[in-house]
């Protein structure tokens, strides 16, 4: 078989885990091309968990065919060390160009800023909606890191969504089995995600908004306040910033419904990504100030010239040829892996758990929100092997608890004082503190991290007498239950009736809000509302066994509809409407 050769050219980027060269491929063939190689620093090359994770990134990554993402060729070893080989892009990230812009007193046509955020829009509904071409059911990745600087505009005036290192999806090839989460960096943060909450695709529509508006503003624009009163009060200070005189009013309050839809404190009010698609291929359509091939040739252009540094150190590689190789640590065979299970991939490595020192046991874990480093914001991508040692030390515990029942009898109460008053090793210690739902600032060499961790929702409900078991040892309560369905008359005046159906036989609970009116349903009958508000009637779905699921029905006015839940592996509302 004809082993590829590489000539390294340059470094475009490096990070803590490694590199990204320009390199050229080589074969004894004499095919050429450009590439781009992310290559794993040699000091992980033996790590285990981060070489799977690299490799999960890749392979995801070959999985989703979209102009708007970033493309992978190929996934190799080189020396020993996993390579990813990627297009390469000639062109700028969104943070760059707008640090550029500012400096240069150049503004951001508003048709480029909608085609792009369009196009990053269209990727992220893609990767989650979308079945591969490969075939199988939608990946239903969630990127977890959007941000200007994972999205880049080429000379070429293509957009591409970058950095899939903190993704989550579902992924039958995976082959990293750590249960820990990793976020985004702060300031692009959703309330939810700094709350700890379960990561759905709502928290990727947030930090869209916060680009578009860094877009619109050419400057920062911070960090979710997570006490909820100051929310919005925060939030109308900072759209109260942005100057769009050179619009009309129409499509200035059209912006800004747009941009306060996709920063609604509540996740479940905020648009899908299909109606971000097209609001803002609507609103790029109308105004009329630039196009983004002509201002990606010059501007683009420009702002990356002033991206090479003349006094910069050349790279080990830069000129050298390599081949790629078949080290063992990358041709290990694949596990076999439930293709249900949900996969956080990555390519950053965990953060050791040695450097974390946990708080007393009587204090609440607490985060300074109020720090203001850049480079906390820009560096926050956290990733640990916690629950995975965690899980080893409980099983651990639990064979030699078992040990102790076979060999002591009914003397419990013996081992529960000797137990007491062993001292806590940092093994038994851990479970402790991932079961609160750590959150942990952690300062060192001037750049902060914050540790999330939602191992509680794993571990904590454990002793529910009616519950069903989890695939991670937890108990689950059955669902509460709610009423029959009723007629609502929701004092709207807009004589506008809509109809809430569901299939018979269901265990299920569905929680509807909307405004002032809340109702918990049990699908039984039919829900009947009359003189309902135009806008989101919201509908949290509860079945036994299964996650939560939010879903959204929009109401018109002037509209009579039905809604039918549609059941099965995935929630939907079929609709049936009349009138204008």
């Amino acid at each position: 078989m004809e082993k590829r050769r590489f000539r390294f050219l340059k470094k475009l980027s490096e990070g803590t885990f490694g590199k990204v060269y320009l390199a050229e491929i080589i074969t004894d063939s004499k095919f050429s091309k450009v590439v781009a190689i992310k290559l794993l620093h040699a000091k992980w090359a033996d790590h285990d968990e981060i070489i799977k994770r690299s490799r999960d990134e890749a392979r995801v990554l070959g999985r989703l065919q979209h102009r708007n993402i970033i493309k992978v060729e190929g996934l190799i070893s080189i020396g020993g060390k996993c390579a990813i080989i990627m297009e390469y892009l000639n062109g700028v990230d969104l943070k760059t160009l707008i640090n550029f812009c500012a400096k240069n007193r150049i503004r951001i046509p508003r048709k480029v800023i909608f085609e792009t955020i369009s196009s990053v829009a269209s990727a992220l509904d893609a990767a989650y909606n979308r079945p591969p071409l490969q075939g199988g059911d939608p990946l239903r990745l969630i990127h977890r890191d959007i941000k200007p600087s994972n999205i880049m505009v080429t000379v070429e005036a293509d957009v591409k969504v970058l950095d899939f290192g903190t993704a989550q999806a579902k992924f039958e090839d995976r082959e990293a089995e750590t249960q820990a989460l990793a976020f985004g960096s702060a300031a692009y943060m959703s309330p939810e995600r700094f709350l700890g909450d379960e990561d759905r695709l709502s928290g990727d529509v947030y930090a869209l908004g916060v680009t578009l508006y860094e877009l619109l503003y050419q400057g920062r624009y911070g960090k979710a306040n997570v006490r909820q009163e100051k929310y919005y009060e925060e939030q109308g200070r900072r759209l109260e910033k942005l100057d769009l005189e050179d619009v009309s009013d129409e499509l200035a309050a059209r912006i800004h419904k747009l941009l306060e839809g996709m920063l609604r404190w509540e996740e479940s009010e905020r648009p899908s990504l299909a109606h971000i698609l097209q609001e803002t291929e609507e609103i790029a359509q109308e105004v009329n100030d630039g196009s983004l091939k002509l201002f990606c040739r010059n501007t683009v252009e420009k702002c990356k010239e002033t991206l090479t540094n003349p006094n910069a150190q050349p790279d080990a590689l830069e000129n050298q040829v390599l081949f790629e190789d078949g080290s063992e640590s990358f041709s290990d065979p694949l596990p076999e892996m439930d293709p249900d299970i949900q996969s956080s991939i990555s390519f950053p490595p965990p953060i050791p758990v040695a450097q974390v020192t946990p708080p007393p046991p009587s204090a609440e874990p607490t985060v300074d929100l109020e720090l203001t480093k850049p480079e906390l914001e820009d560096t926050l991508k956290v990733q640990s092997d916690a629950v995975q040692k965690a899980k080893s030390a409980q099983a651990e515990q639990a064979v030699n608890a078992s040990k102790a029942v076979v060999g002591a009898g009914s003397q419990s109460n013996t081992s529960t004082s000797t137990k007491s008053k062993a001292p806590t090793s940092s093994k038994s210690a851990m479970p402790m503190i991932l079961g609160g739902g750590l959150l942990l600032l952690l300062l060192g060499g001037g750049v902060g991290y914050w540790f999330i961790s939602q191992s509680s929702k794993g571990t904590s409900e454990t002793s529910s007498e009616n519950g069903t078991q989890t695939d991670e040892g937890s108990t689950k309560p059955s669902i509460p239950k709610g009423d029959p369905g009723t007629a609502k008359d929701l004092g709207a005046d807009t004589g506008t009736r809509v109809v809430l159906t569901a299939p018979d036989n269901q265990d299920i609970l569905i929680s509807l809000k909307q405004k002032s009116f809340e109702y918990d349903w049990n699908g039984e009958g039919q829900m009947e509302l009359t003189n309902v508000p135009a806008g989101k009637l919201r509908a949290t779905i509860s079945r036994t066994g299964t996650p939560d699921e939010r879903s959204q029905i929009f109401i018109q006015k002037g509209k009579d509809c039905t809604y039918t839940l549609q059941t099965g592996s995935e929630l939907r509302w079929s609709e049936s409407c009349s009138g204008e």
